[in-house]
C-alpha cells in the first residue's frame, strides 16, 4: 500500500474540517475512514456519518487485555502493527505529501517506546528529535488497522483503498 496523501488541519474550524473530510473521502471513491472514536471522537464519527462519510470509529485503548469488540484497538496494537507493516514494507510513504512534507517521517523517526518496572508500555514523540505530538503516528496507525489482513504477514496490493479493501 502506499501512503497517498496527507492532510493536515491545524486551527481550523469544525464545520470546515467536516466539510474538508467529505471531500476527500469523496475524492478516493468515497473510501471510508477510520477514526479515533475514543472520548470525543465518538461524536467527530457521528458527524462525519451525517456528513455522508462512511467512518469506521476505533476506540483506543491502554488495556492489557485484548477485546474481542471490532471497534476497539490497544494502543500497542495498533503500533505494533504499523511498526511490522513498515519494517515488512507493506506501506510506503513518499518523500513528497503536500503540505507536510517530510512532518510524518520525523514523527515516525522520533516516536519513542518506554517500558516501566511494571511492565507499562508507553509512547512518545520525542519532539527534541524533530518530531510533532505523535498524531501523525497514530493517524496512520489507525489507516494501517483498516487495511485487510492478509494471510501470513504480507501483504502484496499497492494501490488506492476502495470501500471493499477496509475490514469492518
Amino acid at each position: 500500500y502506499q501512503l497517498a496523501s496527507e492532510e493536515v488541519m491545524f486551527q481550523v474550524d469544525w464545520p470546515k474540517q467536516v466539510r474538508a473530510l467529505a471531500e476527500i473521502a469523496k475524492k478516493w471513491n468515497r473510501a471510508p475512514m477510520v477514526v479515533d472514536a475514543t472520548g470525543l471522537g465518538g461524536p467527530v464519527c457521528d458527524t462525519l456519518r451525517e456528513a455522508g462519510v462512511t467512518v469506521r470509529g476505533v476506540t483506543i485503548t491502554g488495556g492489557k487485555v485484548v477485546s474481542e469488540t471490532s471497534g476497539t484497538g490497544r494502543k500497542v496494537d495498533l503500533l505494533d502493527r504499523l511498526s511490522v507493516a513498515i519494517g515488512e514494507r507493506q506501506i510506503r510513504i513518499p518523500a513528497k505529501l503536500g503540505a507536510g512534507d517530510g512532518d510524518l517521517r520525523r514523527e515516525l523517526d522520533s516516536f519513542a517506546v518506554d517500558v516501566d518496572e511494571e511492565g507499562n508500555i508507553t509512547y512518545e514523540s520525542r519532539s527534541g528529535h524533530g518530531g510533532g505530538h505523535g498524531d501523525r503516528v497514530m493517524a496512520l496507525a489507525l489507516a494501517v488497522h483498516g487495511l485487510p489482513r492478509a494471510h501470513g504477514r504480507t501483504i502484496t496490493k499497492l494501490g488506492v483503498l476502495t470501500p471493499e479493501d477496509i475490514e469492518d
